[in-house]
């Protein structure tokens, strides 16, 4: 008799009681999910601007391309460098016109013609 006289002086019945338990525990996994979904973004934040995140990643993605591309430009002009070199050891004609074209050389049996200015002069045709 004593606990339905505690009961009734609450004034809840073991129905309301129920009902007061279960909203209880409603609003106690309300507030275990708003706290787990503010972990999870904070973990969001955390993967995307961190140090070492998502932002990072992409810029280096972008430094490492931007170096992959230099890379091949490097080795196109040492190819090319590496060609020219050869072509200087072995190719007398490409050797004798580099010093023609660059030095102005020219070769032993040749004459150059340089025009005068003021004799030079050309005749109208009537």
């Amino acid at each position: 008799m004593l606990s339905k006289f505690n009961i009734m002086k609450s004034g809840l019945t073991p129905r309301n009681q129920r009902q007061n338990q279960g909203d209880h525990i409603v609003n106690n996994l309300n507030i275990m999910a708003s706290v787990a979904i503010l972990i999870l973004f904070s973990m969001l934040l955390l993967i995307v601007f961190a140090e070492s995140g998502l932002v990072d990643l992409n810029s280096l993605r972008k430094e490492r391309d931007r170096l992959i591309e230099k890379n091949e430009s490097l080795a196109r002009d040492n190819l090319a460098l590496y060609n020219e070199i050869e072509r200087l050891k072995n190719d007398n004609k490409y050797i004798e016109n580099i010093a023609r074209q660059e030095l102005g050389m020219i070769g032993k049996d040749e004459l150059i013609l340089k025009p005068q200015n003021g004799s030079g002069k050309r005749l109208k045709s009537q």
